[in-house]
């Protein structure tokens, strides 16, 4: 299986933060960009396509990569709060747009 990782850069996350977002390591995820491969065990496949397709409904919504804000050298806390709080912004987004489909 292949995957697409470009949502990772048009969403404005690095390698690192996709990792977290993953729970990964920024190295594994790094190779993988690379190779274009996924990781092999099945749960981690589905969550690697789960946090892929959430990313790019985040910028089909226009929610990424606005809600980010510049990247800094290291670790930022507020950036990951942004990326967390951008991430909850799209769950509430779709189960809005499917509560209408529905009703």
């Amino acid at each position: 299986m292949t995957y697409d990782y470009s949502v990772v850069e048009t969403a404005g996350l690095t390698q690192g933060e996709f990792a977290k977002m993953v729970q990964m390591s920024r190295v594994t995820v790094n190779r993988w960009i690379k190779t274009s491969a996924g990781p092999t065990r099945t749960n981690d496949q589905q969550t690697v396509l789960r946090a892929l397709k959430m990313l790019t409904v985040a910028v089909k919504l226009g929610i990424l990569p606005d809600a980010l804000p510049p990247r800094t050298r290291g670790v930022s806390s507020h950036r990951q709060e942004a990326i967390d709080g951008a991430l909850e912004q799209v769950k509430q987004r779709v189960a809005e747009i499917r509560a209408q489909r529905g009703a």
